[in-house]
């Protein structure tokens, strides 16, 4: 797990024309200089309130939901912020489905992003759908458990898309 320390943006040039649409200019979010989001114009809020996004939109046609990957879960727990993987729907998806859901780059490999109040206001005012946000979903203890379980040096209990004992599996 690890904190955003900071925020910024910059604006990025983005090569369309393989998709026919030519070339587009889009701002990218990154913290402690980690890209977090590629194109915030792109960022939709996916599925009915659940707070699920894809953080890192397909770089040759600005569609959400064209490459797999890259989803993140926005929670909260305390008064603290969290990006964490999109474990419901990475669970809940068929078997041949399970790795269109996984994390970005950045969530595999340093765990999920925890972060405050403050710096959930200064998303909130960038990205358009998180301005929609009147409450965040706070953290179950579903995905408590399995972000204990994903974030455990050496990944001990498996990575995604199966972590060992996902569903009460006993031993």
């Amino acid at each position: 797990m690890w904190e955003i320390k900071n925020i910024s943006t910059k604006k990025r040039h983005l090569d369309f024309s393989s998709s026919g649409q030519g070339t587009f200019v889009g701002t990218a979010v990154y913290s402690n200089e980690q890209l977090l989001f590629n194109q915030i114009e792109s960022i939709e809020n996916h599925g009915e309130g659940e707070q699920v996004f894809q953080a890192i939109i397909c770089e040759h046609c600005g569609y959400s939901h064209c490459e797999p990957g890259n989803w993140i879960a926005l929670r909260k727990a305390g008064k603290y912020y969290l990006f964490l993987p999109a474990f419901d729907w990475i669970i809940e998806e068929e078997e041949f489905l399970k790795l269109e859901y996984l994390p970005p780059d950045y969530i595999s490999t340093n765990g999920a992003i925890v972060f405050t109040g403050e710096h959930f206001e200064q998303l909130q005012k960038l990205i358009s759908p998180f301005k929609e946000i009147r409450g965040v979903k706070s953290l179950t203890g579903t995905e408590a458990s399995l972000l204990y379980r994903y974030d455990t040096p050496l990944r001990l209990f498996g990575d995604l898309p199966r972590i060992e004992s996902l569903k009460g599996k006993e031993s």
